[in-house]
């Protein structure tokens, strides 16, 4: 039995990148996309059952963050999700096939869909 560690990796981004095994089986990623949109793509599902891709937008900028599967991949069923307001963020875990949403927090701290639509009044801390 393989354990996923508990605490992410955590990665500051300012740009494009396209998230590797190499960092680490639960990352999260903090987008600053203050000098443009910006493009968060995840690896190759294939092999990586259980691994955790978390992705926040830090900054106020009205440049979107968009999380991108690898190739035609699905997050949640869509091939891209964007996260618009400071702070939304997006929690992904592998199936080994897509990437199955498991949590998703907007600026305000509620929990919202892709669209924006609040799902949850609860705040994740």
């Amino acid at each position: 039995m393989s354990y996923i560690k508990a605490i992410p990796s955590v990665l500051s981004k300012t740009a494009n990148y396209t998230v590797s095994t190499n960092d680490g089986d639960n990352v999260q990623v903090n987008v600053n996309a203050t000098s443009g949109a910006a493009t968060i793509t995840f690896y190759a599902a294939s092999g990586n059952t259980g691994k955790i891709i978390t992705v926040k937008k830090t900054d106020s900028s009205a440049n979107t963050v968009t999380l991108d599967g690898n190739a035609s991949e699905t997050l949640d069923g869509s091939l891209t999700v964007v996260l618009a307001a400071q702070y939304d963020s997006a929690t992904f875990v592998c199936d080994g096939t897509n990437w199955q949403k498991a949590a998703a927090v907007g600026a305000s701290g509620a929990a919202v869909d892709s669209d924006q639509n609040i799902l949850s009044t609860q705040i994740f801390t």
